[in-house]
């Protein structure tokens, strides 16, 4: 019986680490350099409309 559960917690780990990089590394070939620079780009943009916003309500106080 300990050996069942030497390998289930030793297995269970790193069969989820292999799943987690799997799934890393499928994802990163699918994103184009252009999907990149579109999605960095919107989140440069959402970051400023948050600051704006801010900016906004501070005037309003």
């Amino acid at each position: 019986m300990p050996t069942v559960w030497l390998i289930v917690v030793i297995g269970g780990p790193l069969l989820l680490l292999l799943a987690l990089l799997y799934s890393r590394t499928k994802n990163r070939k699918n994103e184009t350099a252009a999907q990149e620079h579109r999605a960095d780009t919107g989140a440069a943009e959402l970051r400023e409309d948050i600051e704006h916003d801010r900016e906004i309500r501070e005037d309003d106080r």
